[in-house]
């Protein structure tokens, strides 16, 4: 018979604001004798649902998962620079300069408050420009989007009015242009009016060619390795072999939230803290 989760058992979030709840269960199964080794159902959590960060890179939306993308977005920039997380040691003797390039329409904005268009300083291990400064200063912007500009955070609906956006006059005129230039067929491509809410850019926050340092990715599987040996030894999931061993998953969306707080809102709300 397959052992059940304990009822009630915790499921961290890591602090995640806006949580994603799912319904369903995963079904361990024994690849060799098609036996169920072991079963999980949300019907033993709290509200019958199961909470997953929203894993969100933007501060705006979710600070706590925007400080983990913060930190990976450290260590993989770092890691390229000074060696480490897989990355051989030698990186470090390799010459590195950081480079800031300002475009012109910005700057009379820039260049007074950060200096010239085209700035490139020689990333040294105890100069001005360090490994540890070029990481902080990358990670720093990895969970920052258009609205630090004055901008949304939100896609703009066709039930929005301009003129009623909380924006600055500045963003309101390149939201305008972006919707208005979005109307010509020889700019459909670039679907500007979908992107309004980001000035019209619709790129990656960073991009690095394969062989510079570790990729999210791997820093993420290895967190989640981390993660499953913590279940593995709470009891929250059952210590089997991968390898042999299938893995059988029905989810379905819930919704978005804290399953607590929507079950005591009915009882008057939550608790003040320390009660």
């Amino acid at each position: 018979m397959p052992t059940p989760i304990p009822a009630g058992a915790p499921r961290h979030t890591g602090g995640c604001l806006q949580p994603v709840l799912l319904r369903g269960r995963a079904d361990y199964i024994d690849g060799g004798t098609g036996e169920l080794i072991h079963r999980y159902t949300t019907v033993h959590e709290p509200g019958g649902v199961l909470p997953v960060a929203c894993k969100t890179r933007r501060a705006s939306r979710c600070p706590p998962c925007a400080e983990v993308y913060r930190a990976d977005t450290y260590q993989l920039i770092r890691a390229g620079l000074t060696g480490g997380k897989g990355i051989p040691a030698t990186v470090a003797d390799h010459p590195c300069v950081f480079v800031t390039l300002t475009a012109p329409s910005f700057g009379p904005v820039h260049t007074r408050r950060e200096g010239r268009q085209l700035d490139i300083r020689p990333v040294t291990a105890n100069g001005d420009m360090t490994d540890t400064k070029v990481a902080g200063h990358v990670a720093k912007y990895a969970t920052k989007a258009a609205e630090c500009t004055g901008t949304l955070d939100r896609r703009i609906t066709p039930a929005d009015r301009l003129t009623d956006l909380p924006v600055r006059d500045h963003a309101r005129r390149h939201i305008a242009a972006c919707l208005r230039l979005g109307k010509l067929p020889q700019l459909k491509d670039p679907r500007l009016a979908a992107w309004a809410h980001t000035l019209g850019f619709r790129g990656h926050f960073s991009t690095k060619s394969r062989t510079y340092s570790v990729t999210l990715g791997s820093l993420r599987a290895d967190r989640a390795a981390h993660q499953r040996e913590y279940a593995i030894v709470a009891g929250l999931q059952p210590d089997v072999d991968s390898d042999t061993t299938l893995v059988l998953t029905d989810w379905r969306y819930a919704g978005r939230g804290d399953p607590l707080i929507d079950l005591l809102a009915p009882m008057g709300g939550v608790p003040c803290p320390g009660s």
